[in-house]
């Protein structure tokens, strides 16, 4: 396709499927927030960029970029103004729409120490972070079931009705989704493969797993995934960290009714002793009572996953999702350090002696959580045999975490996924489970 240097390009279908969908969910945002954007250019082809560069230089007008190379030459970039006032639009505006840009993981130009405000690329090997509580489906990628709920269901060859019928499901009838749009779905249903209004299909929780045994690590390239690393001698499930749900069962594994779950972090008495919650429930809000900060991993949509030593959730971003303690492993510059946290051996106040070392054993199964800022992907392990400390370093590197934190180990130990019981611990109760929404 030929294009014009001196014309500008707006359209989103010029950029790649991830900023696209990252546009998407911006306008939508933007939208909740009454923030009244213009999509003013998004793919500039390098002709148009070393135009743009000769401005202010080697022709006549002031200047409007200082580089030869864009992330919109590579799709990956956008620039937005204020449908009415564009460029003269007040502080308030820019600042927003930076907030939602950031939020979504786009780089936002108004944060620069030299500003460009309408500005917004993704940058290389980042994806977009979808918010919890969007509504949007526009060419969103998906790995799903569904159910048919209408009595007769037309498949048709596009997401509309003025496609052509290619076939008919009936009620009951279990269908695979590839992706969504604007209302519908491309579904798969034995032969029959097309679009079908969403509208008419109930959703159902999925897992897609990987080769049940593997001797390298697991791939996630999409969706939920698990497999047992028979190299390693863990099993482990990935997915991306806004999907993690942390629930407070109290009850032994084999009354816990989940088809997707890994024991949680430490606790006695049927109480959690480091901190962990959910947006809008809180299991605990502070640190254990010896003294000492737990190192916690939280994630919020604008900050993405995060490490910090903390003495309670209140120091926390506003919008934070979850948050789990446990012992660092290693990430965001924070040393490995039990002792820092309080696993060590030591008396109480009234003279009564504790010892958290346990919890470093190597006679016992280990469960931890790592993030690989890499793929974006949250990643839950329980060894399948005992093991050191340096065993669980050794599988982080193995699965490029550079994110980590220890959970509760020991009996407390299980991996349960599509209802299979692949690490069973010993009965004990467990006070919370990691599992996914």
């Amino acid at each position: 396709m030929a294009y014009d240097k001196t014309k500008v390009v707006s359209d989103i279908n010029e950029l790649d499927s991830e900023t696209k969908k990252g546009v998407l969910l911006f306008i939508e945002e933007c939208k909740k927030r009454n923030l009244d954007i213009r999509i003013f250019e998004t793919y500039r082809p390098q002709i148009r960029q070393d135009y743009l560069y000769e401005q202010g230089r080697t022709r006549s007008g002031s200047k409007v970029t200082w580089t030869k190379s864009s992330y919109h030459t590579t799709r990956r970039a956008f620039d937005v103004i204020h449908r009415t006032l564009l460029w003269n639009a007040p502080e308030s505006f820019w600042k927003g729409i930076a907030e939602v840009g950031k939020m979504l993981g786009f780089n936002a130009g108004y944060y620069w120490t030299k500003q460009d405000k309408p500005h917004f690329q993704l940058d290389k090997g980042k994806s977009i972070i979808v918010p919890a509580n969007s509504n949007t489906n526009n060419s969103i990628t998906m790995d799903k079931k569904g159910v048919v709920t209408a009595s007769v269901l037309n498949v048709r060859s596009g997401g509309s009705t003025s496609f052509s019928i290619v076939g008919k499901l009936s009620q009951g009838q279990e269908v695979s989704i590839a992706a969504s749009s604007n209302g519908w779905y491309q579904i798969v249903c034995g032969n029959i493969k097309g679009w079908v209004s969403a509208e008419f299909v109930k959703l159902q929780e999925v897992i897609k797993p990987s080769t049940p045994t593997v001797q390298q690590p697991i791939k996630s390239n999409s969706g939920f995934h698990y497999g047992v690393d028979t190299k390693n001698n863990v099993a482990v499930m990935a997915f991306r960290p806004e999907f993690l749900d942390i629930i407070q069962e109290n009850k032994p594994h084999t009354q816990i009714k989940r088809d997707i779950w890994v024991n949680g972090t430490f606790f006695y008495n049927n109480s959690p002793t480091t901190i962990c919650g959910v947006k809008g429930k809180v299991f605990r809000a502070t640190s254990k009572d010896n003294g000492y900060k737990d190192g916690a991993m939280y994630y919020s949509p604008t900050q993405g996953i995060k490490l910090a030593r903390i003495n309670s959730v209140s120091e926390l971003p506003s919008d934070w999702l979850w948050v789990n303690s446990g012992i660092i492993l290693q990430g965001d510059g924070i040393t490995y350090s039990p002792d820092s946290e309080g696993y060590r051996k030591g008396k109480w106040a009234n003279g009564a002696s504790y010892d958290f070392t346990d919890v470093l054993r190597p006679t016992a199964p280990k469960t931890f959580m790592g993030y690989n800022s890499k793929d974006g992907y949250l990643r839950l392990f329980v060894t399948t045999k005992p093991c050191t400390q340096e065993n669980i370093f050794n599988i982080l590197k193995a699965y490029n975490c550079d994110k980590a934190i220890q959970l509760d180990g020991g009996g407390s130990c299980n991996f349960v996924a599509e209802g299979k019981k692949i690490v069973q611990g010993d009965g004990r109760k467990l006070n919370t489970i990691l599992t996914v929404k």
